[in-house]
């Protein structure tokens, strides 16, 4: 299960997600560090969490980023930075789009976990934001910089909220070098109620993955954040 957590504003109804239908791998994007434990909990597992900024939350800034958690053996774990650099975390003005692009670190976060001796990999991000949704020279770079890292890796399941629209350009760029197992008829991962913009369609959230895997049974959940919770079955091929 892929999920945009929308910081602070959705921690009950993800709790609640998690804890009702038990994903074994869970891939969180704008999770806040606090919340992690009780997410861990809600799955019977453990995870890896990963800093992209800091945000003012409750009157204290926070920090949020992305991580995986797993209910299963998670062999190993690494963040790879295509933006930014471990150790060092700015504060976000959440209300200054021209902050994000200047202090969030952007992060490949890779897990490797095993089922019945058998290892799968996942990979998760939150990918380069852009102000007005529409590709610039900095996706460009970091899209490029990304898919080096993803080919990297030798079979993989990747998902996040990409900050693209499927049908545009980086979206599309990434679908050419791994499989966009979202079904065409999902129109849009953009929760109509929940997101700040109501009625907004575009699908920005992916799962990605090479061909020794296979991913089957996607699904989408509204009314858990601002996005959907994208789910689906994982096996090797």
């Amino acid at each position: 299960m892929t999920l945009n957590v929308d910081c602070d504003r959705n921690t009950e109804t993800v709790e609640r997600y998690l804890a009702t239908h038990r994903p074994e791998v869970v891939c969180l994007q704008e999770v806040m560090k606090v919340d992690v434990p009780r997410f861990a909990r809600a799955i019977g597992g453990h995870g890896h969490f990963v800093p992209m900024t800091r945000v003012l939350s409750h009157g204290e800034w926070r920090e949020v980023g992305i991580c995986i958690l797993t209910s299963l053996q998670q062999t190993g774990s690494e963040a790879v930075y295509y933006v930014g650099s471990p150790g060092i975390l700015h504060n976000l003005d959440r209300h200054d789009p021209a902050s994000r692009r200047e202090v969030e670190h952007r992060i490949l976060l890779v897990s490797d976990i095993v089922k019945e001796r058998v290892l799968f990999t996942f990979a998760t991000t939150h990918f380069t934001w852009v102000p007005d949704g529409q590709p610039d020279d900095f996706q460009r770079n970091d899209v490029r910089t990304l898919i080096g890292m993803l080919q990297g890796l030798k079979e993989v399941v990747f998902c996040g909220d990409m900050n693209a629209v499927r049908g545009g350009e980086i979206f599309d760029l990434l679908a050419t070098h791994l499989h966009d197992n979202v079904p065409a008829t999902f129109a849009t991962s953009i929760d109509p109620e929940r997101h700040k913009v109501r009625g907004l369609r575009a699908m920005v959230d992916g799962i990605f993955s090479t061909p020794g895997m296979c991913v089957e049974h996607v699904d989408m959940t509204f009314g858990v954040s601002d996005h959907g919770a994208l789910s689906a079955t994982v096996s090797k091929r």
